[in-house]
């Protein structure tokens, strides 16, 4: 990902790109960092399209549950976490600059635990108001 000239970085959106052909439905960006923050976390929304809420959670262990449909996007803003599927065998680190988005048609639980230390991270909850699809692309 390559910062803006401002330090901001567009982490998921729908659609990535203008010539996807694909009407506008929303964006989470970070801002540039301050001083050891890893930088805040914006949300822009079609607002005839989708609702978001953002939730900050300090430390770990927490679970994150998505409903079918919905997409949760875990975006680390300081130290590290280990975000697992609660039933299954992947487990990914995430660090402060990577987003890992969940999405799909079926409900999902992970479960998201912190490293030792300082640790923040933003869950960017996303859903659609019209049943148009909330694609995201990396």
């Amino acid at each position: 990902m390559t910062p803006a000239a401002d330090g901001s970085v567009t982490l998921a959106a729908c659609p990535d790109t203008a010539d996807r052909g694909e009407d506008w439905r929303w964006r989470v960006w970070r801002g540039p960092p301050a001083a050891g923050s890893g930088g805040e976390v914006f949300v822009e929304t079609d607002p005839d399209s989708v609702r978001a809420t953002t939730s900050f959670v300090d430390a770990g262990p927490v679970t994150v549950s998505r409903r079918a449909g919905e997409e949760v996007v875990v975006v680390p803003l300081v130290g590290h976490h280990l975000v697992a599927d609660s039933a299954g065998p992947w487990q990914r680190w995430l660090h402060p600059g990577d987003a890992f988005v969940l999405e799909g048609e079926e409900s999902e639980t992970v479960n998201l635990s912190s490293a030792p230390g300082p640790a923040r991270v933003a869950i960017v909850r996303l859903n659609t108001l019209n049943d148009a699809p909330l694609r995201w692309v990396p």
